[in-house]
């Protein structure tokens, strides 16, 4: 018998175990709009202009993070609406575990928070900022019309409008922030009144 196929058999299952669990994880953070927003995080760096390499990719795992943390903790908030309305979200199938998904949450608010502080204390407080206005949103705000939109707007607003806070002010920066907030706040009005 071949010694090297007998381990390549054994692996097989434990690498399909490790998947099946993980796996239900990873798509609680919406990977695809993880990216969305590393993209634009990295385009409000080009815009603000003179970033130093090193502090954008910091910049980026902070704001994905911050992402990332926010739409698991949603999802931790809306487990029986999403059984209704979404029930292929790994919560409300039942892949995910709540308590898994709440330290998840958890540790990517956290992360989010140190790597922008890691940038600057400005950066630091925004990504606080943006961590409980995404927890005060899932909490409460998110069935308060108008409040609930704003506070939506202005947190997808801060993957590019983090540099307000780590670089020196330009009018293309401010403008380019104002210009996502204002299209996501009508985005989130026309979703409500639907």
């Amino acid at each position: 018998m071949n010694p090297t196929a007998s381990s390549a058999q054994n692996l097989e299952p434990a690498s399909t175990w490790l998947r099946d669990r993980l796996s239900p994880y990873f798509l609680l953070v919406r990977p695809w709009q993880v990216l969305i927003v590393a993209v634009g995080t990295m385009i409000g760096a080009l815009v603000a202009g003179g970033q130093h390499p090193i502090d954008v990719a910091i910049m980026v795992a902070s704001t994905a993070s911050l992402f990332a943390a926010s739409v698991t903790f949603n999802d931790l908030c809306n487990v029986r609406e999403d059984q209704i309305n979404s029930p292929q979200r790994p919560l409300a199938v039942g892949s995910a575990r709540t308590d898994l998904a709440a330290i998840q949450s958890t540790l990517l608010f956290f992360l989010g928070s140190l790597f922008a502080a890691m940038v600057s204390l400005p950066c630091g407080l925004a990504a606080i900022t943006v961590t409980v206005l995404s927890i005060a949103y899932s909490l409460r705000l998110k069935g308060v019309p108008l409040l609930g939109n704003l506070v939506v707007a202005c947190v997808s607003a801060y993957a590019i409008g983090c540099w307000l806070f780590a670089a020196p002010l330009s009018e293309q920066l401010v403008w380019g922030v104002v210009l996502l907030g204002t299209i996501r706040l009508g985005g989130e009005i026309i979703k409500t009144a639907e």
